[in-house]
């Protein structure tokens, strides 16, 4: 599994690079499955990559009023 997310993060980063355009990059995943440190990993591989990358998280919902 880890292998295949590499792979998924390398061409996320190279396809963020060579855009002429913003790109979104949305992690998705069931609690508890890793999303934020595959998240920040990414940000972190868009950073050393030379794009200017930013990291977005709602409130937990409970906390969302309706």
């Amino acid at each position: 599994m880890w292998r295949a997310l590499a792979a998924v993060r390398i061409v996320a980063v190279e396809k963020a690079r060579q855009s002429d355009f913003k790109e979104v990059i949305v992690v998705t995943g069931g609690p508890g499955s890793g999303k934020s440190v595959i998240a920040l990993e990414l940000l972190g591989d868009l950073y050393r990559g030379g794009c200017t990358a930013l990291h977005a998280t709602g409130p937990p919902p409970c906390a969302r009023r309706g």
